[in-house]
């Protein structure tokens, strides 16, 4: 088995950890007897191989998270304890999945939390700052994993967002936001709603169709 060796002056214990990019690493405090790994792989050798398949599988686990809404990039790292819980943990502009890392189903709902703070730290201020430009008449706004719908806005005036938004690009994801917010004014797609949108974007059309296609960019994992 292929592994890399990593010796950490603050590791007190020996730490596995899988990369897409760099595949098994194996962490080791200082003056750890690298005499032993081989032993330590061949106790785990069951979840190292199963964890190295789900790349390999259709739906796979991500190697690489591009955010083009936000414009960040992420590459994603594995560690495995044994638990029961997955966290997200951003590391400079590495993001470490800790905890049952062989569960594909644990390491979704994980990333789906991410993804829902991230779109709270950066497309919540957004919609907010065009409400306020526009002076649209918003009183919340609402993240939520939606398979069907980039956003909705209800009678008095809340707004949904769909986390996937995040995988798009910056100019279609305005539009929806711009779409939404002009919905306050407007509940309906009459004259006077397109009205108020191609007020605020007069790109409308073109965002609109891109939207159409914009699905393909949202991995399976989202």
């Amino acid at each position: 088995m292929k592994y890399t060796v990593k010796i950490s002056p603050r590791a007190k214990l020996v730490r596995l950890k899988v990369s897409p990019q760099e595949g098994l690493i194996v962490v080791v405090p200082k003056r750890f007897d690298l005499a032993k790994i081989p032993a330590i792989l061949e106790k785990k050798k069951g979840w190292i191989q199963k964890f190295l398949d789900l790349f390999k599988a259709g739906d796979k686990l991500p190697e690489q998270i591009s955010l083009r809404a936000i414009g960040q990039e992420w590459a994603v790292e594995y560690r495995r304890l044994n638990v029961n819980t997955v966290l997200a943990v951003e590391n400079s502009e590495k993001l470490v999945l800790v905890g049952a890392v062989d569960r594909p189903g644990v390491v979704k709902a994980a990333l789906h939390r991410w993804l829902a703070l991230k779109a709270h730290e950066h497309l919540a201020p957004w919609l907010s700052r065009l409400a306020k430009e526009h002076q649209f008449p918003l009183k919340k706004i609402r993240i939520k994993s939606q398979k069907t719908c980039w956003g909705s806005c209800s009678s008095k005036h809340a707004i949904n967002l769909n986390l996937r938004l995040l995988f798009l690009d910056p100019a279609v994801v305005q539009y929806v936001l711009l779409h939404e917010l002009a919905h306050t004014r407007e509940l309906n797609h009459s004259a006077r709603f397109w009205a108020h949108v191609e007020a605020v974007e007069p790109r409308f059309r073109q965002l609109r169709a891109a939207l159409r296609h914009a699905g393909k960019l949202v991995p399976t994992y989202a």
